[in-house]
């Protein structure tokens, strides 16, 4: 997305995820000169079929706003799958 990015992360303790956040925020904006909102949004996926929504949701989201026609069309996505 031009003014925003979605993920799914996953961190063996939650406790970390303000500073990882914070840290890959801060080197992102030195580093690609990225203006950053202060806070974020996070959602704890607790069942797979979230896991199977928040996914959907991902890689349709530049297709709801008209940025390509398939989600495939899109060139700034990554899966490790």
């Amino acid at each position: 997305m031009p003014d925003h990015l979605h993920a799914i992360l996953v961190f063996p303790d939650i406790d970390r995820l303000s500073g990882t956040i914070r840290s890959w925020k801060r080197g992102t904006a030195r580093m690609l000169n990225v203006d950053w909102q202060k806070n974020y949004f996070d959602h704890r996926l607790r069942h797979e079929r979230e896991a199977d929504e928040a996914w959907a949701y991902i890689r349709l989201n530049p297709v709801a706003k008209k940025l390509c026609v398939e989600a495939d069309d899109w060139p700034f996505w990554w899966s490790p799958s």
